[in-house]
């Protein structure tokens, strides 16, 4: 027999993104916590400067989301790029990547 459930637009598109989702043991980063649709820009290049400094992604996101920064007062990268903090940020892993610090 035909099923004919009919499932909104949303369900739809999730079932559909599910299947191209590899597992990973990355913290998932909530892009609607950034301030504005520009931060989300500065939130990419920030990445790929953590990218810069250890190219494998898995141990970069988890960096990004979960150490803690003493230089900035224990924030970690995600929490500095929510805050709308990614100057100083960029700064210090452009510094790291410059080898002008560890």
């Amino acid at each position: 027999m035909l099923d004919m459930t009919i499932q909104s637009r949303n369900e739809t598109q999730a079932s559909a993104i599910e299947e191209h989702l590899r597992p990973s043991n990355v913290v998932p980063l909530w892009l609607h916590h950034m301030r504005t649709p520009a931060s989300i820009a500065d939130w990419a290049r920030t990445v790929e400067l953590v990218l810069a400094v250890e190219p494998d992604p898995t141990v970069a996101m988890a960096w990004f989301a979960n150490e803690a920064i003493a230089e900035f007062g224990g924030l970690t990268a995600y929490d500095m790029v929510c805050a709308g903090k990614n100057d100083p940020l960029d700064r210090f892993l452009r510094d790291i990547i410059l080898g002008q610090r560890d």
